[in-house]
This record gives C-alpha cells, structure tokens and sequence, in this order.
C-alpha cells in the first residue's frame, strides 16, 4: 500500500491528475509559472483556506497594549491600485461599494461634513428607497501610499473619526436623512469602555498631570464674508462628578469679540476665548 500526494497548485492552476492519461493534442500544454504570481494563501482563525492574494491594506486597533493602533500599506496599494481600492457589487435594486482611499471627495451634509481629500474608508448603501453611508478614519497619521510597503505606523495614542448618514424616501417628494459624526482622542493603553467610542479618552500625555485650565474658542467658520459667526449670549461650565453632572461656579476669563446687542460676536477674523482656570 502506497500514499501519494500532489501539490494543491498542479490541481487548481493545471487541472492535473498524475493518474490521469496526459494528451496535449486538443489542450496545449501549459508552462509551469511561480506559484507566488498569484499571492500568499490565506486561512481564517480556525485554519480554513480562504483565498490567495496579497495584503493591501490594513487597520487593527488592540487594546489594552502599546502601540495598539497600527496601519499598514503595501506598495502594491500605490503601484496597482493608485492609491484607491474600490470593491463593489449589487443585486437587483441593492447595490453596496466600500471605497478605500488617501483623497476621496465624500460629504454628509454641508454643515457636518464635506471634504474634498478624505483619507479612510468609505462604505456605501443604496436601494430603491433606502441609502447609507458609514465613514472611518484614523485622522493622525493615517499613512499616504508609496510606491514601496509602507513601514507600520504603530501608536498609542490616536485620534478616530466615524460618520454615518442615512436616508429614506418617503413617498414622491419627501426625502428624510439622519447625520452623525464624531472624532475622538483615545489610547490603547487601557481598556476602552463602550462609552469611549463616543466620548474618547485621554491621551498619555493629557492623563500625565491633572487638567488645570479649560479654553474654547468661537471663530467664524467664513471669515471672508464679514457676518454671520459665532455668538456668545452667556456661559455655564459643567463638571461631570460620578454620574451626576453638576454646574461649577467658575467664571471665565473672556478674550475677543464684538459687543452686538447684549451679546458677543465673532465675526470675520475676530474670535472669543474662553478660559476656566479650575
């Protein structure tokens, strides 16, 4: 009794058997190429094959550890693909495309956001009636593709921004959208709570000392047109002690502005700053 064995690739690539008569007559014969033309092979957490291909592209955040956030970028990204992988497919009236890229012209809304040069991944839903879009970036460093593998960009600390906007048609001529973005400081460092996807955490160097003094500043987000920005009517500070959230008796100190009927103004390049020393 004898085993025999034959390479997966004289299979999948050459339809071979060895126990096959061979007769090229019809079929002509095929060179043998390098098996690595076609990538390395690719198995999923419990071992099963997938597929055979290459790394483009890769985000992975892992907590609690350093150097958590890390995002990677073969050469093949810039040289193949010109810096834009775009994956698609569609059946009947649902078509779904995820988009990844480092200059992709995307907007939610006017007043949310609208960017010209977004550097993440963008993922797309449309039906009849129906339309979602979910955003994703790691706005500090999210790595430009060369033309050779970009080296990990491995960090601790980093800043995330996640979008999403959905519609729906109602009836011929109503069209109802909600809007929701958000980009927040976090670490890998620690565990981050369900809450921290929202809210944030602070970054190892904010958590270094204790937070003593707070500024916002209003500007006006169209300058060049000399009205209509930011208004400051009044101020209250509130400190969140436990799950009670409390107002602090802490007076600002205010910087800036344009008096404008009881009020302040941050019109054209003016702006107003507020600080609470706490």
């Amino acid at each position: 009794m004898m085993k025999w064995y034959q390479r997966q690739e004289l299979y999948y690539q050459y339809r071979w058997s060895w126990w096959k008569y061979s007769n090229y007559a019809r079929e002509p014969y095929k060179r043998y190429v390098d098996v690595g033309l076609e990538g390395t092979r690719w198995y999923d957490l419990y071992g099963k094959y997938l597929t055979k291909g290459w790394k483009i592209y890769e985000w992975t955040q892992e907590v609690p550890t350093s150097f958590g956030s890390n995002i990677f970028k073969s050469g093949r990204y810039a040289n193949w693909f010109n810096n834009v992988v775009i994956g698609r497919t569609s059946q009947g009236q649902y078509n779904l495309a995820v988009t990844l890229g480092d200059e992709i012209r995307t907007t939610l809304t006017p007043m949310t956001f609208s960017k010209p040069a977004f550097n993440g991944i963008q993922a797309d839903f449309r039906s009849d009636k129906y339309a979602l879009t979910f955003l994703s970036s790691r706005v500090n460093f999210p790595t430009r593709g060369q033309n050779v593998d970009v080296p990990e960009t491995r960090m601790t600390d980093f800043n995330n921004l996640f979008g999403f906007r959905g519609t729906v048609q109602v009836g011929d001529f109503v069209n109802l959208g909600a809007t929701y973005v958000n980009s927040h400081f976090s670490r890998t460092s620690t565990d981050l709570p369900l809450s921290g996807f929202q809210e944030g955490q602070l970054t190892s160097v904010q958590n270094q000392d204790v937070i003593r003094w707070i500024a916002i500043r209003i500007t006006d987000d169209s300058p060049e047109d000399g009205e209509g920005g930011g208004v400051l009517f009044s101020e209250q500070i509130f400190i969140n002690r436990g799950n009670a959230m409390e107002p602090a008796a802490i007076e600002p100190r205010i910087v800036g502005g344009l008096p404008v009927g009881g009020a302040l103004a941050a019109d054209g390049v003016e702006a107003i700053t507020l600080t609470y020393v706490i």
